[in-house]
């Protein structure tokens, strides 16, 4: 497994519009919004950037309120250092995702927790490339818990590219990250920082097998196992998305 630290600056952008919820297209058209974000990703995970941004785009145009394709577009952003627009996208995909569990099927709850976590997990690590600690841990707290409830319990995975490699982020790393902004949230006591690292840390352990009874003397330990976790390989492939039947006009 490959890391990035992205070091680009982000101002914070306010919302330009309210968008609630996935909205319907009104009438049929050539392409599908579904059609044009899984074009969007496919393009995302061969690093054509521009070509992904246009599919995403596209599916816009089609449903302004489509979640998937905001948040495709913050994770476009995202791969190619533009935290800015990270920002901003991933700030619409998450208003307009809603909670999963609002959706009226279990088809539909479960394809929508894929959307939920591309749009906390892309925007706690956008904020936290940006040195926004206390906002990456309010992305990434969001995230990893909603992964943990009764509702949702399989690993999540976002596959995309930076520089023509192949990266991957699951829900394991959602964790460390999150434990990452708390050492670096100077806001808060190194005690308490130091325990909810661990806690991130422990239930990353976990997911690997191992005993979740890590406990850091210092920021200097925390940092040194996250590291061993991070660079850990064995990382099994991602499940495919599937819509279900009649989406989106359930």
């Amino acid at each position: 497994m490959k890391r990035k630290h992205l070091l680009i600056g982000l101002a914070v952008l306010g919302l330009i519009f309210g968008l609630v919820g996935c909205t319907q297209p009104s009438a049929a058209v050539p392409d599908s919004p579904e059609d044009l974000c899984n074009e969007g990703w496919e393009h995302l995970m061969d690093n054509d950037i521009t070509d992904a941004q246009s599919s995403f785009n596209e599916a816009l145009d089609i449903n302004p309120g489509y979640c998937n394709a905001w948040t495709g577009l913050g994770w476009a952003a995202l791969s190619s250092d533009d935290l800015e627009g990270a920002f901003i996208n991933l700030s619409y995909g998450k208003q307009t995702v809603g909670d999963p569990l609002d959706q009226d099927t279990e088809e539909y709850q479960n394809l929508f927790f894929r959307f939920f976590m591309d749009a906390y997990v892309g925007s706690g690590l956008a904020n936290y490339a940006a040195a926004r600690y206390s906002m990456a841990i309010d992305d990434l707290e969001i995230a990893t818990n909603y992964d943990h409830s009764d509702n949702f319990d399989w690993n999540y995975y976002n596959w995309y590219t930076l520089e023509g490699d192949t990266y991957s982020v699951a829900t394991w790393q959602a964790h460390l990250y999150c434990a990452l902004a708390y050492l670096k949230d100077t806001t808060q006591d190194v005690a308490d920082r130091l325990d909810s690292a661990e806690v991130h840390i422990n239930q990353c352990r976990a997911r690997y097998g191992e005993s979740g009874d890590f406990n850091a003397g210092s920021l200097a330990d925390a940092n040194q196992e996250i590291n061993r976790l991070l660079n850990l390989t064995d990382i099994p492939d991602p499940d495919p998305l599937d819509y279900p039947e009649g989406y989106p006009n359930h």
